[in-house]
C-alpha cells in the first residue's frame, strides 16, 4: 500500500471547497448593500425624519424623547432603537448619509449572515446556505428603497422578526431553553424597533406550535415564562418612561400605529385587501416566482420527519398569518411586506439545494451507466448553469433597477440641498451665515423638508455655520442677506418678495444675495357679510 500523502500534498477535494461556501456572498453583499450607500440624498419622509431625530438627540443629549424642529416628535411615534444606533453612528462617523444608513446596512449584513448560517445548519448544508444568502441578496423586495438601501425601520425589524422565527424552529427541533430566551430577546428588540409590528410573527408561530401539539410542552417549560418577561419588560419599561417624560405620547401611539393604521387609511395609503399579492405575480417579483413555486413543491414532497419540510410548514404558516394581518390593515405600503422576503429566501435556498442535488445524482447515475449526459455537459458544469439560470437574471435586473432608482431619487430638486451645501462649503470664501429657503409645487412637501432640516443641522454642527430655514412665505429677510434655494419653485417664491443678485450656482441650486425688498400689492378687501 502506498504511503499517505503529506497534508500539503493532498489533492484538492470538494469538501475542502465547501469550507469556503460563504465567499460568493461577500461581493454580492458589497454590491447590493454597500455600493453607493451614501450617494443619494436622504429621502424626504421616514429616512430624513429619523436622521433629524438622531441629530437632535445627539445635539440635545435627550436620549429618551425624539425631537423634530426642537419639539417632541409625535408624528414619528416608534420606539427609538434605530434612532439610538443612528445617533451613535453619527457621533463616530460625522454627519453624512453614509453614517445615517450604516446601522441599516449592518443590520442587512447580519440578516444575510443569519439566513445563510441557519440554512447551512438546518436546511441542507453549505449549498443551502449559499443559495439562501444569494436569494436574499437578489430579492427586489429586500435590496430596495425603504428596506436595505435606506435608513428606515424595516431592515432592523426584519432581522429581529426573522430571528424570532428561526429561534422558534430551533426550539421545536431541540427543545433547548436557550432558543426560547433568544426568541424572547428578539421580540423585545423588534418591539423597540417598530412597536406593535414586532409582534406580527408571533400568531403564526404559536399557531404552528399548536398544530404540532407542542403548546402544552411550551407552557410547562419555565424558560417560556422567563422568555415572556424578557420580551415584554424592556418595551413596557421604555413606554412608561417615555410617557412620564412627555405625557400624551401613548395617546399619539394609539392614534398613529393602532387605530390610525389598522382602522383607517393613514395619509391616503388605503388599498384593497389583495394589494400585497400583486408584487408576487408582477414584474417586481416575476423573476423569482417560478423558483419559489418549484422550491415549495420540492419541500412539500419531502418526508415530514425532515427539518426542511418542518421549516417549510412553519414558514408558510407564519408568513401566511403575517400576510393576513397586514392585508387586513387599511393602511398599506409596499415595504410592509418586506418580512416575507427572508422567509422566501430560506425556502428558495432549501428547495433549490434539494433540486440541484437531485440533478447532480441523476447525472452521476447516467455517467455510471455509460449513458450520454444532457447536451454533453459534465455534472458540475450543468449544475453551475442551473444556478446561473436562477440567479444571474435576478441580479442583473436588480442592479439595473438600482441604477435607475439612484438617478430618479437624486434628480429631485427638493433633495439637492445637502450636496449643494457641501459643495458651497468647499468654495473659496464660503459663506458661514445664510438662509436656506424651500418651496415646492407638491403640496405635501411645500412646507416640509426633513432632508433640508438634517442638512441645516449638519452645517450648524459640523461647520458651525449660522443657518436659518424658511418655507414658502419667505418674508422677513433684509438686504445683504445670503439665501440658498434649490429648484424653480423656491427661486420663484424668493423673487416674489425680493430683488436678488446671483452669487454662485450649481445644477438647480444657487446662492443669492438680497438687494431689495419688493413692494407687495395690497391685500384684497374682505368680503362683506351677506345682507349688507
Amino acid at each position: 500500500m502506498p504511503a499517505p500523502l503529506p497534508s500539503r500534498a493532498r489533492p484538492f477535494s470538494l469538501a475542502a471547497l465547501w469550507r469556503w461556501w460563504w465567499l460568493p456572498l461577500l461581493p454580492a453583499a458589497g454590491a447590493g448593500l454597500l455600493w453607493r450607500l451614501g450617494a443619494a440624498p436622504l429621502q424626504v419622509w421616514d429616512e430624513a425624519r429619523l436622521a433629524v431625530n438622531a441629530a437632535e438627540m445627539l445635539r440635545s443629549g435627550n436620549w429618551l424623547v425624539a425631537h423634530y424642529a426642537g419639539q417632541p416628535d409625535l408624528w414619528n411615534t416608534k420606539p427609538p432603537l434605530l434612532i439610538w444606533l443612528q445617533a451613535l453612528s453619527i457621533s463616530l462617523l460625522g454627519y453624512s448619509e453614509w453614517a445615517v444608513r450604516l446601522p441599516t446596512a449592518l443590520a442587512a449584513l447580519a440578516l444575510v449572515a443569519l439566513v445563510a448560517a441557519f440554512a447551512r445548519r438546518w436546511l441542507g448544508g453549505p449549498l443551502a446556505g449559499l443559495l439562501a444568502g444569494l436569494a436574499l441578496l437578489s430579492s427586489k423586495g429586500f435590496i430596495t428603497h425603504h428596506v436595505a438601501r435606506t435608513a428606515d425601520y424595516e431592515t432592523l425589524l426584519l432581522l429581529f422578526l426573522t430571528a424570532q422565527l428561526l429561534a422558534a424552529f430551533a426550539w421545536l427541533q431541540t427543545r433547548q431553553r436557550r432558543y426560547l430566551l433568544l426568541a424572547g430577546a428578539a421580540v423585545a428588540l423588534a418591539v423597540l424597533t417598530k412597536s406593535v409590528a414586532g409582534l406580527f410573527f408571533l400568531p403564526g408561530i404559536l399557531l404552528e406550535i399548536t398544530r404540532r401539539g407542542r403548546l402544552s410542552a411550551l407552557l410547562r417549560q419555565p424558560a417560556t415564562w422567563l422568555a415572556a418577561v424578557l420580551a415584554l419588560a424592556p418595551p413596557a419599561l421604555w413606554y412608561w418612561l417615555r410617557e412620564q417624560a412627555a405625557p400624551g405620547y401613548l395617546q399619539a401611539v394609539w392614534q398613529n400605529e393602532l387605530g390610525g393604521r389598522m382602522l383607517s387609511g393613514l395619509e391616503d395609503h388605503a388599498a384593497p385587501w389583495y394589494w400585497y399579492l400583486t408584487p408576487f405575480v408582477s414584474q417586481q417579483f416575476l423573476l423569482w416566482t417560478p423558483w419559489v413555486l418549484l422550491s415549495g413543491w420540492l419541500l412539500l414532497r419531502r418526508p415530514v420527519r425532515r427539518p426542511v419540510h418542518r421549516f417549510f410548514t412553519l414558514a408558510a404558516t407564519t408568513g401566511g398569518v403575517f400576510l393576513l394581518i397586514i392585508s387586513s390593515s387599511t393602511t398599506k405600503l409596499a415595504w410592509y411586506s418586506a418580512p416575507l422576503f427572508p422567509l422566501l429566501a430560506l425556502v428558495l435556498g432549501a428547495g433549490l439545494a434539494v433540486w440541484l442535488r437531485q440533478c447532480w445524482l441523476m447525472m452521476l447515475r447516467r455517467v455510471a451507466a455509460g449513458r450520454p449526459l444532457v447536451w454533453g455537459l459534465k455534472p458540475g458544469l450543468a449544475v453551475a448553469l442551473l444556478v446561473g439560470a436562477a440567479f444571474i437574471p435576478s441580479f442583473v435586473a436588480l442592479h439595473l433597477r438600482l441604477g435607475k432608482e439612484y438617478r430618479r431619487r437624486y434628480d429631485v430638486a427638493a433633495f439637492n440641498y445637502g450636496p449643494y451645501l457641501r459643495w458651497q462649503a468647499r468654495q473659496p470664501g464660503a459663506p458661514t451665515s445664510y438662509v436656506v429657503a424651500h418651496a415646492s409645487t407638491d403640496p405635501p412637501i411645500s412646507s416640509y423638508n426633513a432632508p433640508l432640516e438634517f442638512y441645516a443641522l449638519t452645517a450648524r454642527q459640523s461647520r458651525h455655520d449660522t443657518v436659518q430655514v424658511l418655507y414658502p412665505e419667505m418674508q422677513g429677510l433684509a438686504p445683504g442677506q445670503l439665501v440658498v434655494v434649490c429648484g424653480a419653485a423656491a427661486h420663484q417664491a424668493l423673487r416674489k418678495y425680493y430683488r436678488v443678485q446671483p452669487v454662485q450656482a450649481q445644477d438647480s441650486c444657487a446662492t443669492l444675495r438680497v438687494e431689495a425688498v419688493l413692494p407687495q400689492p395690497p391685500a384684497p378687501p374682505a368680503a362683506k357679510p351677506a345682507g349688507w
